[in-house]
């Protein structure tokens, strides 16, 4: 194996490390955005909650 065999060996091992990368941000990226839409449905739900509990003369 020759120096530019073992460069272009170098090269892509960096480029699969950094694709590995770039999808595990991707993922916890989603993970999060995914979190924050679950809060919003959450807080959704318990304004709702307030809302009829309110109109009932429960709260």
């Amino acid at each position: 194996m020759n120096v530019m065999d073992k460069l272009d060996e170098l090269e892509e091992r960096v480029d699969d490390r950094l694709a590995k990368a770039d999808a595990m941000a991707q993922l916890q990226s989603d993970s999060l955005e995914n979190r924050f839409r679950s809060l919003e449905k959450d807080q959704e739900v318990d304004s709702e909650l307030a809302e009829l509990k309110r109109k009932m003369g429960l709260a």
